[in-house]
């Protein structure tokens, strides 16, 4: 069920099981020197509550993951935006970020957008297995709640995954707000840096975002220490 994977609910509701007609989509895949793009559609596999949702991930190689969910529901609902651990994820409500520790792997995840959510967070299953069924250990669920009920809503974070003991050469982040896009900067300890922008005004002939002015849907773009390009990636508009 939608509930066990990290995915999204509509008003506490997820993807409809066993119907044929509850499909997704895989709408697009690129693949750069530098990065990987990937674009799924999941809103026809809710059945009727959930207009759109798309979701963008960036690869940024080596291993960091950019994803932008971008969702719209038939009538105001709230979304619940969620995420599995095998242990219990430490949450800091005031700087939006997430741990997960499963030594000797670890993960920092950055929640970016929406900039109002609730986080809760159970060990429990629902509906609890039988204990005929086998041996359980409990792992961990966390929801990510918009507040209000809206229409639409939109979800930016940023995955970090390390092994423990070099926590030190992962990025800093930075949420970026442009004009028709928004968008994350990554900065290096090495001085590097990449910008990843999403565009959120579908008008628009060219949208900007962190010094980036692009035409496409998806753009990516990673700079050295001195300001030279790099790397960079573009996906067109739908």
């Amino acid at each position: 069920s939608t509930q066990a994977v990290n995915s999204v609910l509509v008003d506490g509701k997820g993807q409809v099981p066993r119907k044929w007609e509850a499909k997704g989509q895989l709408r697009a895949f690129q693949s750069t020197e530098g990065y990987d793009y990937a674009q799924g559609d999941a809103a026809a596999s809710y059945l009727g509550p959930m207009e759109k949702f798309r979701r963008h991930v960036v690869h940024v190689r080596p291993g960091v993951f950019v994803m932008f969910d971008d969702l719209r529901a038939a009538k105001p609902a709230t979304f619940q935006w969620l995420l599995h651990a095998c242990q219990e994820i430490q949450i800091d409500e005031a700087s939006r970020s997430l741990r997960i520790a499963n030594p000797p792997a670890a993960m920092n995840v950055r929640l970016l957008l929406p900039d109002e959510v609730s986080f809760s967070q159970t060990d429990k299953y629902e509906p609890e297995p039988e204990s005929t069924a086998g041996h359980w250990k409990n792992t961990w669920h966390l929801s990510a709640s918009t507040v209000d009920a809206a229409r639409s809503a939109k979800f930016l974070s940023v995955f970090l995954p390390f092994r423990e003991g070099t926590e030190d050469k992962l990025p800093k982040v930075e949420r970026l707000e442009g004009e028709g896009a928004v968008g994350v900067r990554l900065a290096w300890p090495d001085g590097a840096a990449d910008v990843v922008g999403f565009r959120t005004d579908p008008e628009a002939k060219t949208v900007r975002c962190g010094g980036m002015a692009s035409d496409g849907g998806v753009f990516a773009q990673g700079t050295d220490s001195q300001g030279r390009i790099l790397r960079s990636i573009e996906h067109p508009q739908e």
